[in-house]
Order: structure tokens, then sequence, then C-alpha cells
């Protein structure tokens, strides 16, 4: 028992530095909502089969299990979401400690490492409740290989028999949360090679049969359900993911180096350089991340070391590393869309990086103890800012969601049944994938208790129907004096794109419509709501400690559209095509197609009284675009010229600018032969003059 609390006390310390900025004000923020609507109409479900509610799911019938608990137990709040994330974290940090203590005999790598999986920097969705089920199944699937190497390791037969099924039960339950925690069934028996050796490991293992029976039969049990869903289900995600064979294949024969160069490459050290950015560039306050830091130091500087001399071992510690990394990233090889990501995608493949630092670690450690104890704290510590800058984008992301909503279910309480919400939202907020999108129809049905089946999100003055098409192009919307009409944009086409088809015009009747409106400003109200007051009202979290909070009200304004790969940015604005990351390794690069005649930016400042600069960096643009953009701000228009082939500078006079919230807008035609795009924005800079 002391030797398990050794381990697992330092995972709490990280848990609390993690929430201690936030506390558990963080909600849903795109999936969640689809499952609140479904709960609140139909109670929670925790199985997905094909007679359930999301059929196209039944290949992960356990995934929307951590969800409903945390619903069943509270369904007006968020704190059980926040107590299974935190669960998931501490479950993965202790048993990759325990496998570390196993592999080295050192306390203090065994700590250093088990924390290291809990930060570990190369996935952006850690910190967030959409992927629940996922981090779940992955702690999982590691507590798995930490009970089987502990049954093999058991002496009493009681104890190993117990062990042993707890470990073919991870993998059941893993596996039906999220399929690919499959693929590492094999991490015990790797970890016993790394420790023993081949013979070693068989050593380890005879005699003991029973364990390998138990794991045998759980990877078994989950084979035969993923074979029978593969072969009598249709339509599942993994079928829309993956395609046929022929896809498949064709998909791993393009993408096969990709494995390498994105894989390899994000995993062991694009993820640190991002840290080391985040560390560099993002933090407003440092007083927490000292504190922080001490802390880690801490606790590496009082596990106990014990120093590892056995050269093969070490070898075969990196070896299981990048093997189990290449395990645990090739799944997605076959998704272009995944690849272009960093969101789940890295999860599984780092318990294979923590054993390849693990080793490397190891080494510095033969040499000089106190370099690999400062190393370890130092990753440590860049890992938890990694994860704090995580959580700190997904709060906001939420609170710029609960703002919105809290600002619609008032208008709504006398609703009849059957209505049509018209959403005019005139802080241009709903206007994307991370901004509900889809999705406000579940939220408000959740969020009223009444059924809200269509909710038609119209972005004002510009009236532009939010609703997207297969080029992601929005329509436009428009107010009659009986009716609003819905428009879906006008065909298009492109090199080797087929012209797209212009649906019919959706009308709603002013009689079956409730017209609500969100305001620009969404700060200001503070009336407090009682219907899903711990969702709509803010936060009562006696901590803000604004680590990342630099001056956005300031003297000048940035927009990027997103500063760190796949860690969105919600952009107040209309016309825009969502945003796109251009990789490249160690520099990806966040931006957005104008894709409207107009497009809008809204942002607060407090303008100094100058004549401003306002700058434009552009990745490309259409033909049409360079010689027929004009900007104007607040209504004003202000002189435009093109200062390269990519680049764009306007000068702003003093007054033009006022004190609160401001508005650019950018007139360019839309090429209607090449996907209806104008200009690809990279960076937009407003600055005073010096």
């Amino acid at each position: 028992m002391k030797k398990a609390s050794l381990l697992l006390l330092p995972c709490l310390a990280v848990i609390v530095m993690l929430w201690l900025p936030y506390g558990f004000h963080m909600g849903g923020l795109i999936e969640e909502w689809g499952l609140l609507g479904l709960y609140s109409q139909h109670g929670p479900f925790f199985f997905a089969g094909a007679d359930s509610l999301m059929p196209q799911h039944q290949m992960r019938p356990l995934m929307t299990t951590p969800w409903a608990i945390a619903y069943a137990v509270d369904p007006d709040s968020w704190w059980f979401w926040h107590v299974e994330l935190a669960l998931s974290l501490l479950i993965r940090g202790a048993a990759m400690a325990w496998i570390a203590m196993y592999l080295t005999g050192s306390r203090r790598l065994a700590v250093i490492a088990g924390l290291l999986l809990m930060v570990w920097p190369a996935d952006t969705l850690q910190m967030a409740f959409r992927a629940l089920n996922i981090g779940m199944s992955f702690s999982l699937i590691v507590l798995s290989a930490a009970l089987l190497v502990a049954a093999y390791l058991s002496d009493r037969r009681k104890h190993r028999y117990a062990l042993s099924i707890a470990a073919a039960m991870c993998i059941v339950i893993g596996t039906w949360m999220y399929e690919l925690t499959l693929l590492l069934a094999p991490l015990p028996f790797l970890v016993l090679y790394a420790r023993n050796g081949r013979s070693g490991a068989f050593a380890t293992m005879r005699g003991k049969g029973g364990a390998t029976v138990a794991w045998f039969l759980g990877c078994a049990v989950s084979s035969v359900y993923i074979g029978n869903v593969l072969l009598t289900a249709k339509n599942t995600y993994q079928q829309q993911v993956a395609g046929d064979e022929s896809h498949v294949i064709a998909a791993l024969e393009a993408n096969g180096t990709m494995l390498f160069s994105r894989g390899f490459v994000r995993s062991l050290l694009d993820g640190w350089l991002d840290a080391v950015r985040i560390v560099a560039h993002d933090v407003a306050h440092p007083a927490y991340f000292v504190a922080v830091a001490i802390v880690l130091g801490v606790i590496v500087a009082s596990a106990r070391r014990v120093d590892m001399r056995d050269s093969g071992r070490t070898l075969r510690i990196a070896l299981v590393g990048v093997l189990v990394l290449a395990m645990g990233y090739a799944p997605f090889l076959i998704s272009l869309a995944h690849l272009s990501t960093t969101q789940r995608t890295f999860m599984f493949a780092s318990p294979g990086s923590v054993l390849v630092f693990l080793a490397v670690l190891i080494m510095v450690d033969r040499v000089q103890s106190h370099v690999a104890a400062v190393a370890g704290v130092t990753l440590l510590f860049l890992g938890a800012a990694q994860q704090l800058y995580q959580f700190d984008v997904y709060n906001k992301l939420y609170e710029s969601q609960r703002q919105i909503l809290r600002s619609i279910v008032p208008q709504l309480r006398d609703t009849e049944p059957g209505k049509i919400i018209v959403v005019l939202d005139d802080s241009q907020r709903l206007n994307g994938t991370w901004m509900l999108d889809e999705l406000v129809p579940s939220a408000l049905t959740y969020l009223t208790g009444k059924p809200i089946g269509t909710a038609l999100v119209c972005l004002t003055p510009q009236n532009i129907w939010e609703m997207r098409d297969g080029v992601a192009r929005q329509g436009t919307c428009i107010e009659t004096a009986d009716s609003w009409i819905f428009r879906g944009p006008a065909p298009v086409s492109g090199p080797g794109f087929a012209l797209t088809t212009q649906l019919p015009d959706f009308v709603v009747s002013k009689s079956n419509a409730v017209v609500v409106r969100v305001p620009r400003d969404l700060r200001s109200g503070n009336a407090l709501l009682s219907g899903h007051a711990a969702v709509l009202n803010p936060s009562a979290w006696p901590l803000h400690l604004g680590l990342f909070d630099k001056d956005s009200d300031g003297e000048s304004h940035h927009w990027d559209f997103g500063h760190r790969w796949d860690l969105p940015q919600a952009t107040p604005g209309s016309g825009w095509k969502p945003d796109e990351w251009v990789y490249t390794p160690f520099r990806q690069t966040s931006a957005a197609w104008i894709n409207q005649p107009r497009a809008t930016l809204l942002f607060d400042l407090h303008p100094a009284a100058k004549d401003y600069e306002l700058g434009i960096q552009t990745l490309a643009h259409a033909a049409s675009a360079k010689d027929n953009t004009t900007i104007s701000v607040n209504g004003v228009p202000v002189p435009v010229q093109w200062t390269s082939d990519k680049d764009l500078s306007a000068t702003v006079s003093k007054g033009i600018l006022k004190s609160g919230s401001n508005t650019i807008e950018f007139e360019s035609p839309a090429s209607p032969d090449y996907y209806g795009l104008s200009i690809f924005v990279d960076q937009i800079d407003l600055a005073p003059k010096n």
C-alpha cells in the first residue's frame, strides 16, 4: 500500500495543479451537446448497440457510458465529468509509473514516466470532454498492461487470477469504448520483454497460463464483437472513415511515410517545441508556473533513485517504445483528416514516446543523476504548461458558448412545442464547429427541457445563414413580411471539382417561428438563472489566475485563426471558411479563406489617439481578388494596397476606431470557378503607427 501511494500521490498532485486555476466550470463543446439533447429526452443510455439511438457507433457500444454516468450522477452540472476526466489521467499516470518502476527499479524514474504520460504534449484533446471515452479507454489499456504484468509476477494463485481477470476486463471495456484500444493489447508482453529479454519474459510467464488465457479471452471477446459489427452493420462511423478495402490499401500506400514524418516527429519533438513556445510566448502571469516547477522539483527530488546499469534492458525499453509509438499512431494512416489533426490521434502513441524518453533518461542518469533529474523536471514542467494551455483554450471556448446559450434560453421560456427557432446572432460567434454549429437544437433541448427540432442561425447584420454546403460555404437569410427564407449558396466549381448544386430555399413562416437574438456584447447582464444554474451561470470558482490572459482589449489586436496546432480559437465574424492548418514540420500555420463577397471580423479595442496600420498576410488568393479587394473599418472605407504578392496594408485614420466593439469588413469577389474562394488569410495585425 505504501509503495502504491508513493506512485499515486505525485499523480494526484499534478491533477490538483491542472484543475486549481479553472475549477469544475468547463463543459461540453461539440458532441457532448448532442448527447445531452438525447439524454434530456430519452434518459441516459449506456450502450450504443444496433438498436440504440446511435447505431452508427455500435462498434463502440460503451462509447457513451462515461458521459451517461456523469449525466446520471448530476444532469445539471459538469462536476462529475471533471471527476471522470481527472480519474482517467490518474489511472494512466499511476499505471505507467508502476510499469516504469518494474522496468527500472527506480522510483524517481517511475514517477517521471508516470507524470510524463499524464502531460505528454503531442495530443491536444486530453483536457476536453469530447474525448472522454477515448481518454478512458486509453487509460484502461495502460492499466491492463500493468495488471497483467503484476499477475505474472504474483506467486499467489488467487491474487494472480484476480489481477489477470481485471486486466482482461480492462481490455474489453476499453475496446468497447474505442476499438483502436485493442491494438495496444500486446503491451504487457512487450513490457516483460523490455525488462527481461525474450527468454526472461517466457520464464516469467512459465507456469502461469491462467493469466495468458485471461488476456487471450479478453482480446477474443473484443475481436469477435468488432468482427461481427464489420460483417453485419452498415454505415458505421468506421466504415465512413475507412471506406472499402481498396481505399484502405490506397491510403496506406499514399500516407505510409507520415508514420515517421508526422507521427514520430510530432510525438517525440514537435509537441515539445509547442510547449516551449507556449511557455516563452503565451504565459501572461508566470507566478503559478514557478510554483508548478517548484512542486514538480520537490516530487522528483523526493523520489528514491536506484542506479540501473543494464544497457541491454535500456536498449530494449527504447525499442519497445518505438514499436508502441508506431502501433498507437499507425491506424490513423488510413484517414488524411486524422493525419491533419492532433486531437486524439497522438494519445495512444504516447506510452511509446514515454518509453523512448525513459530510455534516454536512464542513460543520462548513469552519467549524472542530477542532470537526469533536472531534465525530467523540465520535461514535466513543459508538459504541464501545455496541458494548462489546453485547459485554458477549452475553458474559453466553453465560456463563449455559455454566454451565447445564457442569452438565448430565457427567450424560449414560453415557446410552444414544434416551433422553429430563428437565432439572430449579432455577436457573430455561432460561426463554426467549435461554436455549437448544427448542435444548437440539441443544446437548447437540454437547457430548456423542450424538444427543439430545428434552430436556424443567422449571422447579423450581414444576414449570413450559418449552414454550410459541401465546400463549407454559407448561404443567406432573408426576412420578408410573413416569413424567413434561408437560401443556400450559389453553385461553384473548381479544378477537379464538379459544379455544386444549390438546394431549394428553406422557408419558415413567421407564425411557426420563434425569433431570438444574441446581443453583440455578451458580457452585459449578470442576472443569475435558476434552471441548469451550474451550466448557464458564470463560474463560481474563487480563483481566476488568468494564466494566459494577455490584454486583448488594449491598443492593438492580432488575428491568426489558431495559435497552436489544433487548439482552436473562437473568432467572431462571418463570411469565412473554417480555419485550416497548413502543416510543415515544427511549425504549423492556421489560416482561413474568405468565401463570401463580404467577410467581417468583430473585435474589442481601446484605441490610441493615432492613425493605425492594418497589416494582412495571406497565403494565396484567387486571381480576381487582388485588384478587387476593399476594406472598411466601422463602415468607413480605408485605402488598401498590396505591398507584395501576398501582403496587404491599409491606414486607418485616427477617430475611425472606437473604444469597445469594432468591425473590419472585407469586400472581395468570391471566385465561382475556384470553389467560391477569394483570399486565404494567415495573419492580421492592427496597431498604432509609430
